[in-house]
């Protein structure tokens, strides 16, 4: 359930920046404010709110340099640009808020990350450190196209976790079959008390291999 959600998410996300890249080919104009871009606009589907934001990102020098340089902002970048352009006085829009964006600010002054630093691991960068680390298999927040937790800080876990509870399940399951075969092999001894104890030797590693090869196939299982 975790991976379709993660995947829709993150299609959702992929049909959200080719709708804003849709919108920028056919209203952008650099000599134009948003309000007089969004007086083109004839689709209904438009939130006006909504474009005229992104209309005013557009319109920034940062979102200009990420297109020539084809370089993406950093998660704090987006967040502080997110929460600052919400107000025309660039006031933040709520104290908790306000104070991300200082301590952000404070530390891409110490350590010299800005916009053009794009980070191969988000578990240790400036939003993270702010705001705190993401929730395992979750949306990556302030991120893209394709951003989860899974594709951003190193390969996925859930996978090998997986296996390994299969693995656990299947030796679980040999282990009750053997405590099971112990009991019918009481019972034969006491059915049939003539019969030698290697005939019931043979029988017990018959039915062991058969259970094994059943169970695993080919698999190499350390028990």
């Amino acid at each position: 359930m975790e991976h379709v959600k993660t995947w829709a998410l993150e299609d959702l996300s992929t049909k959200w920046r080719a709708w804003k890249n849709e919108l920028k080919n056919k209203y952008y104009d650099e000599d134009k404010t948003p309000e007089q871009m969004f007086e083109h606009v004839k689709d209904p589907r438009v939130n006006k709110d909504q474009f005229l934001f992104i209309a005013a990102h557009w319109l920034t020098t940062e979102a200009k340099t990420e297109e020539n340089n084809g370089i993406p902002p950093s998660r704090a970048d987006v967040y502080i640009r997110t929460r600052t352009r919400t107000r025309k006085d660039g006031n933040v829009v709520n104290d908790k808020a306000t104070e991300f964006v200082q301590c952000m600010k404070g530390i891409i002054i110490e350590t010299s990350e800005d916009s053009i630093t794009q980070e191969t691991s988000w578990k240790d960068d400036v939003f993270s450190k702010v705001v705190g680390p993401e929730k395992r298999s979750g949306r990556v927040r302030c991120s893209g196209i394709k951003s989860s937790l899974s594709n951003k800080s190193g390969p996925s876990s859930s996978q090998p976790t997986q296996q390994n509870q299969e693995v656990q399940g299947l030796k679980t399951e040999v282990q009750n079959l053997r405590c099971a075969l112990k009991v019918v092999l009481n019972v034969l001894q006491r059915q049939f008390p003539d019969e030698s104890e290697e005939m019931l030797n043979t029988i017990t590693r018959v039915v062991n291999g058969e259970v094994l090869q059943y169970m695993f196939g080919s698999m190499s299982i350390q028990f």
